[in-house]
């Protein structure tokens, strides 16, 4: 939020709407292009070694969990039990409380904040998108 927003506000002040959507995508795109060369699984990483994969897997890692997928026994779907306890956990009551209050105030500054900046404050897009960012 703090590097995208001025940038987005920058982009809508020079070029329109429509284009934050176009750059974005854009963005996202070389992103995951990035990713897909860099990011590897510690059996088929080009710098590991066999001694550092034994270190790795000897101390409790998943280095065999993209191999294994579909491999494991189907169940019928989540555990009731479970989810009861996700429920009535009251430290989990409170980590969902605390989510929902930061999701409301960020999605505030997100939305609403920047139109309220460029309407009732006169102040152009870009400024109101450093100022919300």
């Amino acid at each position: 939020t703090v590097l995208f927003a001025p940038l987005m506000g920058w982009i809508v002040y020079s070029f329109g709407w429509q284009h934050v959507f176009i750059v974005m995508g854009v963005i996202g795109i070389l992103f995951s292009l990035v990713w897909l060369k860099i990011i590897h699984s510690p059996r088929q990483h080009p710098m590991i070694n066999e001694a550092e994969f034994n270190h790795i897997a000897a101390n409790g890692a998943m280095v065999d969990m993209d191999q294994d997928k579909g491999k494991g026994k189907k169940t019928d779907g989540p555990k009731w039990d479970y989810i009861r306890q996700l429920l009535t956990n009251r430290m989990m009551l409170g980590v969902y409380l605390g989510q929902y209050c930061i999701n409301g105030i960020t999605y505030f500054f997100l939305t609403w904040f920047p139109v309220y900046l460029v309407q009732d404050r006169g102040m152009t897009i870009l400024k109101a998108g450093f100022i919300a960012s």
